[in-house]
């Protein structure tokens, strides 16, 4: 049998629930020619009786790992069982948008890129729009074409926005393998694959089209992180090592809404909630930010990842 040309991997841990949506939006394309490989993370017996009972489909497989891994591992356990030519990864909790393989299809064959990245919606758990990328530094109106140097040079001017690229990528597969890429054990895995992947790249593109569904859960990995700001600091300060970027350590990092409104949603650890509280912050622009308890979802896309000094005390 030919290959497919995409290739689209599920990790997945104990997160069955929205798996019969995620498959539907793929089943659902106008583009054909793929491979859906599911790679279970020694889920729980409920988990697995629900992939058992997905649709029946010849370009559908699903690997059940019996040796609990942790999530960079598992998403790299997905790599060597791709025979496509373009790579794709999603989260167990989002969704293709419809069309999504037919637009990205034709801008591979009318580019020649080594990986592209594209634009993206997120949606409640009820399915509500809560938030679409604006243009910016690293989401335009139209398409752009970047060389590896000079696209390089753009994440220099923009480090912070570099953080909101991430699971909207998909590479060619000859052009990982080649280069050996893989996700590292990062706070942001895919960022810095994204970020390796340029270092490499002759051609990256972006392409405007929303093309995944990505959904805020109140369940999102981060309620289980400990040390999610130290975290986050780590992150931030290897990435501006990887761009040779000087890095402040008396710089801490937080999200921003669009209105450049702090939120700290319940699922945050309780110690940095009250340490959020407690402080009060100065932007760039000198407009003076009070931090205030949201009841908001927390979701990682939605907020633009941005730089904050500690108001200086008199």
């Amino acid at each position: 049998m030919a290959s497919p040309y995409f290739s689209i991997c599920i990790p997945t841990h104990n997160r069955a629930q929205y798996f019969p949506e995620l498959v539907a939006s793929v089943l659902s394309q106008d583009f054909t020619d793929w491979e859906l490989i599911i790679v279970d993370n020694a889920s729980d017996l409920q988990t697995r009786s629900l992939l058992c009972s997905l649709p029946k489909d010849v370009r559908i497989r699903i690997v059940l790992e019996e040796k609990f891994a942790s999530m960079s591992n598992n998403f790299n356990r997905c790599i060597p069982l791709c025979n496509g030519q373009i790579f794709m990864l999603l989260t167990d909790k989002d969704c293709l948008a419809a069309g999504a393989l037919r637009i990205l299809h034709d801008f591979f064959q009318n580019n020649n890129c080594d990986f592209a990245y594209f634009n993206y919606c997120a949606y409640d758990e009820q399915g509500r729009l809560i938030f679409s990328k604006k243009n910016g530094p690293f989401y335009f109106a139209s398409q752009k074409t970047w060389g590896s140097a000079e696209f390089l040079a753009h994440c220099k001017k923009h480090a912070l926005m570099l953080t909101t690229i991430g699971l909207n990528v998909a590479l060619r597969l000859g052009f990982m393998r080649s280069n050996r890429l893989q996700y590292g054990d990062h706070f942001r895995n895919d960022v810095f694959l994204f970020l390796e992947a340029a270092q490499k790249a002759s051609r990256v593109c972006f392409l405007p089209s929303s093309l995944v569904k990505l959904r805020s859960i109140s369940s999102y990995s981060y309620k289980r992180e400990p040390d999610v700001l130290r975290r986050v600091q780590e992150d931030y300060k290897q990435l501006h090592e990887l761009l040779l970027l000087p890095f402040d350590e008396a710089i801490f990092f937080a999200w921003l809404d669009e209105e450049d409104g702090l939120l700290c949603a319940t699922n945050f650890p309780a110690r940095l909630i009250l340490f959020l509280s407690s402080c009060r912050f100065i932007l760039k622009d000198a407009r003076l930010l009070e931090v205030k308890m949201h009841q908001a979802l927390f979701f990682v896309q939605k907020y633009v990842l941005a730089k904050f000094q500690k108001e200086p005390t008199s």
